[in-house]
């Protein structure tokens, strides 16, 4: 072979080499470069283990139920839309019975006068004797008081150290109006005196004045107040005891 023809084969290959060069790919490019395999294999290597990461994922989609299934029961498709029974009938709720109201502490009341006293007629100061109210440790004579369009009057000793009161309430029930404000005396006590209705009141616990205020008869009360250093609500009902026993009994 001549150098012509050498040289004419070495243009024909290197031509043909280029074309086949320009049908590659650019990664077969790159693959056939020298020194490139080393860059290129770990790209390689991803490709291949994601293919295959992406193959098991797809198996096992298909193998593996959604878990949505379990939790979701699918509804079955009706056949016939007439095989299927009406609905049951709802029946009426049962009647709710009303809630049961808690029981409450009965609450006290007054009970009536069973052997009235006409306190009507009598004046205030008249309601003690001279020889009771010395009894009592009074030695100065009684003045007149109205409290609240309430007519009373009152007494005490020379010394001051003891006091008596006593009020007329007619025309109302007194006892009833008393319950309705009890919540407000720090002391409040329904009793009896001399066998009637009575409340005993005190404006405050340690109070040397006691209160005691006595039903004599319908829409007629007495009311003893006795302030004094000794224990006043013992002789506030002793002397209301004695007021009733001086009235005149109701008559009719």
């Amino acid at each position: 072979m001549s150098l012509e023809d050498t040289v004419r084969l070495e243009d024909t290959v290197s031509v043909e080499e280029r074309a086949e060069r320009r049908r590659l790919p650019a990664l077969v490019r790159a693959i056939r470069r020298p020194g490139a395999l080393l860059l290129v294999a770990p790209l390689v290597s991803a490709l291949l283990v994601a293919g295959l990461v992406s193959a098991l994922l797809v198996s096992r989609s298909e193998a593996s139920p959604d878990p949505l299934d379990e939790v979701v029961p699918q509804a079955s498709p009706v056949s016939d839309p007439a095989s299927v029974s009406d609905p049951a009938p709802v029946s009426d709720p049962a009647p709710v019975s009303d809630p049961v109201s808690p029981v409450s502490a009965p609450v006290e009341s007054i009970p009536p006068v069973q052997s009235p006293r006409n306190l009507a007629g009598t004046s205030p100061c008249d309601l003690l004797t001279p020889a009771q109210l010395a009894a009592s440790r009074i030695d100065q004579p009684g003045r007149p008081k109205t409290v609240l369009g309430a007519p009373g009057c009152v007494w005490n000793d020379s010394a001051h150290t003891r006091e008596i009161s006593v009020f007329e309430y007619l025309g109302t029930n007194t006892l009833d109006r008393m319950m309705v404000v009890r919540t407000s005396y720090p002391v409040f006590e329904i009793t009896q005196v001399a066998g009637h209705p009575a409340i005993r009141t005190k404006e405050a616990v340690a109070d040397p004045s006691c209160f005691v205020h006595v039903g004599a008869a319908d829409q007629q009360t007495v009311g003893v107040r006795v302030t004094s250093l000794d224990e006043p609500c013992g002789s506030a009902a002793q002397l209301a005891a004695t007021v009733i026993g001086n009235l005149p009994a109701v008559q009719g």
